[in-house]
């Protein structure tokens, strides 16, 4: 199911952004099928360069996480939100909950493995290997944002995930590889060791665990299923009669893009209330609608026309 699930993320983030409805009705099929085949399983197949296929591993946790979160906000069934919540429980089981060791790492560290592997150096059982842990963090974010009920929850789960990755990066001292994550961390000695690997994996979400504006996020704002990517954070939409308005706070100190998905047949008017919308650029094919604004406050969407 982890193996799979990483092809149906992608195809349905690229639907989110593109608004290719076929892809989005075909992924979302797929799922359906998937949902049914792997209810009351466990998470595996996610890291196959290494992993025997029987064995739970977090990635597969964080692609199922991720592709249910996204199929909600596409289709807004409630059925998708309770198998986000489902498989993200499944990676609860490889997140250290109590300190694991005396030393000041290992709280919310990430196991990619709960059992057996094909891998003999170093062991991998209980080890930390914190990348895979913050992939699903990632999903975590993102379902932390569509989830009223446990929502609070999944947020500290992420981020205490973020934390420990931060711990874990390669220090100062070690001039070749500091800042980078490293492949895996000794837990009884405190030290991370393995190739030193790119921290954008950690960098994604760090802005969340220190209360900043997030890098980016995708809401649904409309009943009708509009969606609106934004490169920092989206309140709450409000429809009205006349249109939907929507806080969105952009951490760019310049004019950035947003992308509305799935307008109406003709372009949408915006305004920004407490800055400018400079320009936009329609498709009527995939309905979407980019525009390139300044500043931060409330977008105001009527229909065009």
């Amino acid at each position: 199911n982890g193996l799979g699930a990483k092809l149906l993320a992608d195809a349905l983030e690229a639907a989110a952004f593109t608004g290719d409805a076929p892809l989005a009705a075909q992924a979302l099929e797929i799922l359906d099928n998937r949902c049914r085949v792997y209810a009351d399983t466990v998470p595996r197949g996610a890291q196959t360069w290494e992993i025997p296929l029987h064995t739970p591993d977090i990635l597969a946790s964080a692609y199922l996480v991720r592709a249910c979160v996204l199929a909600f906000q596409l289709s807004a069934d409630p059925a998708y939100l309770d198998h986000a919540r489902e498989w993200a429980w499944t990676g609860v089981s490889m997140v250290y909950l109590d300190p694991p060791v005396s030393g000041p790492v290992g709280l919310y560290a990430t196991t990619a493995v709960l059992g057996a592997t094909n891998w003999i150096a170093p062991y991998w059982i209980g080890r930390p290997v914190q990348w895979c842990g913050l992939v699903y963090r990632s999903a975590l974010e993102d379902l932390a944002r569509v989830d009223p009920a446990e929502g609070a929850f999944w947020a500290q789960l992420a981020r205490g995930i973020t934390r420990s990755g931060l711990q874990q990066t390669f220090p100062l001292s070690d001039p070749p590889r500091q800042g980078l994550l490293p492949d895996f961390f000794h837990l009884e000695v405190q030290r991370p060791d393995g190739p030193a690997i790119n921290p954008g994996t950690l960098q994604a979400n760090l802005a969340e665990a220190y209360g900043a504006i997030p890098v980016y996020a995708l809401e649904r704002i409309t009943d009708d299923g509009m969606l609106l990517h934004v490169p920092g954070e989206i309140g709450k939409a409000s429809e009205t009669p006349g249109g939907v308005d929507v806080p969105i706070t952009g951490w760019p100190s310049r004019p950035y893009w947003v992308r509305l998905v799935r307008t109406g047949p003709v372009p949408p008017e915006l305004t920004l209330q407490g800055g400018s919308v400079i320009q936009t650029q329609f498709s009527a094919a995939r309905r979407t609608l980019d525009a390139q604004v300044e500043g931060s406050g409330v977008l105001s969407i009527r229909p065009g026309g």
